[in-house]
């Protein structure tokens, strides 16, 4: 379980609801807190994502990265973001191609949730995903989903390894103190997950 930072989340956490009108009462203001708003987005994004998996309409993986992600990513590949998304769109589908997808579950029930030092909502989700590739026995892959908040919009990033915490948090220093490697587990299986 991730632990709130702040005294609302963890008012809330205790059961105590008062809190956060006595803390506007006193003139203090609370840091926005990760809210049942922020969960049922969450979910329809995660709902969304998963129906555009199942209809093999993988260009969702692209389209789910965050803006500052992908203008980092762009600017390491020395390309405008619009170019590198188109590449990516290829370089998915082509990876796909060869994949046969059995499941792809992003586990919300079992997410937990926190938000950055700066404020910043965040969900963790337990991801499976179990593919066959070139004719391999289907082998399941656990990985961990990042779903955060960025202008209004809820993204989502895959987290397999330290390669994705480093990127995310080069691009998103809020993310510098949250446990993204310690909430990815080591992939199962020998087969990427999308």
């Amino acid at each position: 379980m991730i632990f709130a930072r702040s005294s609302l989340r963890r008012a809330k956490a205790l059961g105590l609801r008062a809190l956060p009108l006595c803390a506007l009462i006193s003139g203090a203001t609370p840091a926005l807190a990760f809210d049942e708003a922020d969960r049922l987005a969450v979910l329809a994004r995660a709902d969304s994502y998963e129906t555009a998996v199942a209809h093999r309409d993988y260009s969702v993986f692209v389209d789910a990265v965050p803006p500052r992600l992908l203008s980092a990513l762009a600017l390491r590949s020395n390309m405008d973001s619009d170019t590198l998304k188109q590449a990516m769109r290829v370089q998915v589908s082509e990876a796909m191609a060869g994949v046969t997808l059995d499941d792809f579950d992003l586990q919300t029930g079992a997410m937990t949730t926190g938000d950055t030092r700066t404020g910043r909502p965040y969900a963790l989700i337990p991801t499976l995903t179990t593919i066959a590739q070139d004719g391999a026995a289907p082998a399941p892959v656990r990985t961990v989903t990042l779903a955060m908040k960025d202008g209004g919009a809820w993204y989502l990033v895959r987290l397999d390894g330290p390669e994705q915490a480093a990127a995310l948090r080069a691009a998103y220093d809020d993310f510098s103190d949250v446990a993204l490697e310690a909430a990815s587990p080591a992939p199962s299986g020998a087969a990427p997950a999308p």
